[in-house]
């Protein structure tokens, strides 16, 4: 969805494809970054809460699709992906070798990170695709982030902190 959104920013069709394309590289050469960055983030503010930045992050991203109106905006938006990504690749797989057996880790990251997440891309997609040709793409995006945010809301609740059943590998502290 966000593709055909962004070109719109743009005279062209062609315009628009090829600063997403710029922009697409620009924001993969920022999430390398990003890798070496968030390891020492979790080490200050911790695994959780590293994760609820990652997910504000997310609802900022996301929201702020809905109220930008111009294309360096949206594109800096757009690359509010970059920690993002970094963010839940790398603290979604070290929650998980915190909390639970680490033998266990890898197949929780596949099956919590990415099935989960296809599922809910299958469930999402239809209902959100219909909510588009309804109302468009600007308040589809401020929907989406009302629903992140309860997602963040929820998260908060449930995710345990760094110290709290630790059955896996515990954080190093400096």
């Amino acid at each position: 969805m966000f593709p055909q959104f962004f070109t719109q920013f743009f005279k062209t069709a062609a315009q628009g494809n090829t600063a997403y394309g710029i922009l697409n590289s620009i924001e993969v050469f920022l999430e390398a970054i990003m890798m070496a960055i968030v390891p020492w983030i979790m080490k200050k503010i911790g695994v959780r809460k590293t994760m609820l930045v990652g997910v504000t992050i997310m609802f900022l991203r996301i929201g702020l699709c809905g109220l930008v109106i111009s294309p360096v905006g949206i594109s800096i938006v757009k690359l509010f992906h970059a920690p993002e990504t970094a963010i839940f690749a790398l603290a979604m797989f070290r929650y998980l070798t915190l909390h639970f057996d680490t033998r266990l880790s890898a197949t929780m990251y596949m099956v919590v990170g990415q099935i989960a997440g296809q599922i809910g891309q299958i469930i999402f997609s239809t209902p959100l695709g219909m909510l588009h040709d309804h109302i468009g793409y600007r308040a589809t995006f401020l929907v989406i982030s009302v629903i992140v945010i309860c997602a963040a809301i929820y998260a908060f609740i449930i995710l345990r902190k760094d110290n709290q059943e630790v059955n896996g590998q515990p954080l190093e502290r400096e």
